[in-house]
């Protein structure tokens, strides 16, 4: 492959292999397209043919002016991807917002998953904030009956700290709203594990 490589070279060309063959682009000098698909498929099985790679059956040729092909080849292929950086920058959240949007079924998925991180089409992450994200500002507010389960197990945690020996004496505990009671009054103010919240 690389003496085809070497031959095609002269002609501006390069040898390519793919799981299906090979690929020959090259630069052959012609009135019109039709003469120079001959010319340059006549060109490829002969310079094949001097590289010993054998016969093979052509079953694409492409015919572009060279300027239409220079320009080809100025502009990128590679599609346009972001990693979660960008993906910060275009959502305006932070890390811990981004992991959690990545739990919402329509969150789109990574193009890759890398050592250092998913990857995903721009496109993609635009395209989800225009159309499926439903924005809201600030923080999820909790329901009052979460923020008393919340307190009622906090207490209970003590409540084991000061049974087990680990907790400090005569410490304030924050009920919330401003409400605090000391250590010693927590007997008359933490309800037993089997009585239900009121709503």
């Amino acid at each position: 492959m690389d003496l085809f490589s070497d031959l095609l070279a002269e002609h501006h060309g390069f040898a390519g292999l793919s799981s299906s063959g090979w690929t020959a682009p090259l630069s052959v000098e012609a009135e019109d397209a039709s003469e120079a698909q001959r010319k340059a498929v006549g060109l490829t099985v002969e310079l094949a043919a001097k590289a010993g790679i054998g016969e093979h059956q052509v079953v694409l040729t492409e015919v572009a002016l060279a300027e239409v092909h220079d320009a080809a080849l100025e502009r990128s292929n590679f599609p346009d991807v972001v990693g979660a950086g960008e993906v910060l920058d275009i959502l305006g959240v932070s890390k811990q917002r981004l992991h959690q949007l990545r739990t919402d079924r329509r969150f789109p998925l990574p193009m890759l998953e890398l050592k250092s991180g998913p990857i995903w089409m721009r496109q993609a992450i635009e395209r989800w904030a225009e159309v499926e994200w439903k924005r809201t500002p600030g923080r999820v507010k909790k329901s009052t009956t979460d923020l008393a389960s919340d307190h009622i197990d906090r207490l209970h945690e003590i409540d084991e700290e000061r049974r087990t020996g680990t907790a400090p004496r005569n410490r304030a505990i924050d009920l919330g709203r401003g409400r605090k009671v000391l250590e010693g009054d927590l007997e008359r103010v933490l309800p037993t594990r089997s009585e239900p919240l009121d709503s």
